[in-house]
C-alpha cells in the first residue's frame, strides 16, 4: 500500500497540475468574464441616472476615485499584457464618465422636462 500524501503535498500537487495545464487563453477569458460581471454592476446606477434622472445619493467624488481606479488597471493591463484587464477597465470606466457627467449635467439643473401638453 503506498503512503498518502500529506495536505500541504496534495495543495501543492493540485496548484502546480493547474498551473501547468492553464493556457493563457483560459486565464484572458476568465479575466473577460469577471471584467464582464463587473461592467454590467454598473448598468442599474446608469439606468437610474440617464433613465429615471436621479440623482441624489450618487457621490461625485466616489466616482472619480474609481474612474481613477479603473484608469490605473487599465494601464497595469498592458504594462502586464493582460487585455481582459484593460478592456474591462477601459469599458467600464466609459460608463462612469457617462454616469458622472449625467450627475453633473442633472445638478446644474438642466433636469426639467418639457410640460405635458
Amino acid at each position: 500500500m503506498t503512503p498518502r500524501p500529506e495536505r500541504s503535498e496534495c495543495r501543492f500537487l493540485i496548484i502546480r497540475y493547474i498551473n501547468s495545464h492553464m493556457t493563457n487563453l483560459t486565464i484572458e477569458s476568465v479575466g473577460l468574464v469577471a471584467g464582464t460581471m463587473g461592467l454590467i454592476a454598473w448598468i442599474p446606477q446608469l439606468q437610474t441616472v440617464w433613465i429615471q434622472r436621479e440623482h441624489r445619493g450618487v457621490n461625485r467624488g466616489t466616482l472619480m476615485i474609481i474612474f481613477t481606479a479603473l484608469c490605473t488597471w487599465c494601464v497595469y493591463g498592458i504594462m502586464k499584457q493582460a487585455w481582459a484587464v484593460c478592456a474591462s477597465n477601459l469599458c467600464s470606466g466609459m460608463l462612469v464618465v457617462t454616469i458622472l457627467a449625467r450627475v453633473t449635467w442633472l445638478r446644474k439643473g438642466r433636469n426639467s422636462r418639457p410640460a405635458a401638453g
